[in-house]
């Protein structure tokens, strides 16, 4: 706002007031832009403080259906993300590449797939905890004998998940899983996983 000179006092006070109170609304807009942007500072270092991004791998023991009833031993590994929400619980989410075979008919059915599990963990006396959540898998491809190919198609499948391990500071990690199909198909199988982690950041 300009002030021009009015030969009055009232009117050089009046704009004196308007300059001073447009002054002191930019500096609260300065200041509160500066909170914000200290909030989201605090707020991010508390989420990097409480959260943690590692790699695992592991062991699969499946035993596939549709007359597959030989138990495969495969492996699996991948990255996993951890966010502590308290003292007892912790939530998990992973991307995991995993490999099961069975055979069948004299012949390897093989099942490449990428596996992503969101879990809760409930650390009940350290380090021990127990685990819980429900994982999607998204078939890679297949590799199996021609006599059943017609019969065996990609589709997406799920499945819900338990088991228990323990953990230590140092970031080293050992779980062992159940894993059991919500939906039926011709390759949804029960799964034990043992897997060994360890927190890179």
């Amino acid at each position: 706002m300009r002030c021009f000179e009015s030969g009055t006092l009232f009117v050089k006070v009046r704009c004196e007031r308007a300059n001073h109170t447009k002054k002191r609304k930019q500096a609260m807009k300065i200041v509160g832009g500066v909170l914000v942007v200290l909030l989201f500072c605090v707020a991010g270092e508390l989420m990097a403080q409480r959260s943690n991004v590692g790699i695992k791998g592991g062991l699969n023991v499946s035993e596939l259906s549709s007359e597959i009833v030989n138990v495969a031993q495969n492996y699996h590994a991948g990255l996993y993300v951890k966010y502590d929400v308290s003292k007892k619980w912790t939530l998990q989410t992973e991307g995991l590449y995993s490999l099961r075979s069975a055979e069948y008919d004299q012949s390897t059915i093989t099942i490449r797939e990428m596996q992503f599990p969101v879990l809760a963990k409930y650390h009940i006396a350290k380090p021990i905890y127990i685990q819980g959540g429900f994982q999607a898998e998204v078939p890679l491809d297949k590799a199996y004998n021609e006599d059943v190919s017609k019969s065996l198609q990609k589709h997406m499948t799920s499945s819900c998940m338990v088991g228990a391990g323990f953990s230590l500071p140092s970031g080293f990690d050992l779980s062992f899983r159940y894993l059991q199909p919500i939906q039926s198909s011709q390759f949804s199988d029960r799964q034990f996983q043992i897997s060994v982690g360890f927190d890179i950041y």
